[in-house]
């Protein structure tokens, strides 16, 4: 829903390059949120490494069942990550071009880091289908490396063989978990005019339209006598097990 809200209706949802809607995204989804009734917190990608801010996200709680008791989980949401894996960004000759964009350095964005390793393919894929993922310390790391290497140039590698191979940091999921919670940032406000509807609401409303539709074509009092359930079929189907 935030993507088909905030992509251009003439583009593919799935296709839409999403690059610079992060920060209205998670405007949309904290107006969806906010119906949902659940805690979350949004904070920058750029606040959890300390630099420049990169790219807005929402980390937002969510009550579960597990093994029949009640449990809370945590879910980063990022439906316009799509933005940092496209090819042209993404190419090793990054490290020797004219610095671009929000990092002030040259270096390949992150889908360059997640594409070395087929566990970080995978889940970079899923994150470009999905639009989220779940805030296990596994998960995390996996999510922030790749953003860590991003941000550091080739300057600060004392092995110039090691550019652009390197995929992961001496940083843990905990270590980048604590920094999320330390970056929480204000809530942006949008006003464009999006659709909120909850998946609950849409199903609400086409329920009604089929009752609507019903009642428009019976009469009410036929209506009515076709749903009516007399003592004697009562009784008949309370025999056979039924029970109203």
């Amino acid at each position: 829903m935030t993507r088909t809200n905030i992509s251009n209706s003439l583009d593919s949802v799935m296709d839409a390059s999403m690059a610079g809607k992060c920060a209205i995204a998670q405007g949309y989804l904290n107006k969806m949120l906010d119906k949902f009734k659940l805690s979350r917190i949004i904070f920058n990608v750029g606040g959890v490494l300390g630099t420049e801010m990169i790219h807005t996200l929402t980390k937002v709680v969510i009550p579960t069942v597990s093994d029949n008791e009640p449990i809370m989980k945590e879910f980063v949401l990022d439906p316009t990550f799509r933005q940092f894996c496209l090819v042209e960004e993404n190419r090793f000759e990054r490290y020797n071009e004219e610095p671009r964009w929000a990092v002030r350095m040259s270096t390949p964005q992150p889908g360059y880091f997640f594409n070395l390793t087929e566990a970080g393919r995978e889940f970079a894929n899923n994150l470009i289908c999905y639009g989220y993922f779940e805030a296990t310390d596994d998960n995390l790391k996996q999510y922030f490396d790749p953003f860590a290497l991003y941000v550091t140039p080739k300057e600060a590698y004392e092995n110039d063989d090691l550019v652009g191979k390197i995929s992961s940091t001496n940083l843990t999921g905990n270590d980048y978990r604590i920094k999320v919670e330390a970056s929480e940032k204000e809530i942006i406000i949008i006003n464009r005019d999006f659709s909120y509807e909850t998946p609950k609401e849409n199903a609400e409303y086409e329920q009604n339209r089929l009752i609507n539709r019903i009642k428009r074509k019976f009469r009410r009092n036929e209506l009515d006598e076709m749903f009516i359930i007399t003592d004697d079929i009562s009784q008949n189907n309370k025999i056979k097990g039924i029970v109203y």
